[in-house]
């Protein structure tokens, strides 16, 4: 039984990580003409970093905190409907 779980929780973690990588290569694809103005009119290499992960995380957070708003609530409704026989 451990295994399984632990072979779940691989998983989801690459699961995750990939994901993670979906986030910021959207980011930095929607902010290319940015980041090139912004190196252009003298910006330093080392704020361009923050500000695509800075972009990233915000989304992430979002999304981290969506998902754990659904993980809590979603096993009573279904523990509901299963109740009522509805599934």
């Amino acid at each position: 039984m451990a295994e399984m779980i632990a072979a779940f929780a691989l998983l989801a973690l690459f699961i995750a990580a990939i994901g993670l990588f979906g986030v910021l290569s959207y980011v930095v694809a929607q902010g290319t003409h940015e980041i090139g103005i912004r190196l252009a009119v003298g910006s330093r290499l080392n704020e361009i970093p923050r500000l695509v992960l800075g972009k990233g995380i915000l989304l992430v957070i979002i999304g981290a905190a969506i998902g754990s708003a659904a993980s809590l609530s979603l096993p009573k409704l279904v523990e509901a409907r299963l109740r009522r026989g509805g599934i």
